[in-house]
């Protein structure tokens, strides 16, 4: 009986001792399949979340751009608009007074203009009046 009860015991032994072992290797199977499935999904779903987070990041940048270029454009045609208008602006006063300078000469040259007209017309009849003096003294004599 101790022969049966000690090969019992050794059986048992051996049984519990087979069944933990494949209980443990089965058991890091299924961790590692858990585990590769449980990474595949959540990789799956990383990316879906970034590639659609990127195409919005993309789609605002975009939206931005194009934004900004319609902003750049409207504040370079006011610039342009105002520097035309201060161009033309400053050309006026410069004609202004340019037209001022032209007319003063002008009347400057037609005043001595017409005081050298009269001066030589006073120095003519001054000759001529000599002239006739001179004329008539030497016939009286």
């Amino acid at each position: 009986m101790k022969k049966v009860l000690g090969s019992c015991i050794l059986l048992v032994i051996l049984l519990s001792a087979g069944t933990t072992i494949y209980a443990y290797s089965n058991l890091t199977q299924n961790l590692y399949s858990w585990y590769e499935d449980a990474f595949q999904q959540k990789s799956e779903i990383l990316g879906t979340v970034t590639g659609v987070q990127i195409a919005d990041g993309l789609a605002d940048f975009n939206q931005f751009v194009t934004e900004s270029k319609k902003s750049f454009h409207t504040v370079l045609d006011i610039l342009r608009d105002e520097s035309i208008k201060n161009t033309q602006t400053d050309i006026e006063i410069q004609q202004a007074e340019m037209v001022k300078e032209l007319n003063e000469i002008v009347a400057d040259l037609q005043q001595d203009s017409f005081d050298d007209y009269i001066n030589e017309l006073n120095i003519e009849a001054d000759i001529t009046f000599e002239v006739e003096q001179m004329i008539e003294e030497l016939l009286d004599e």
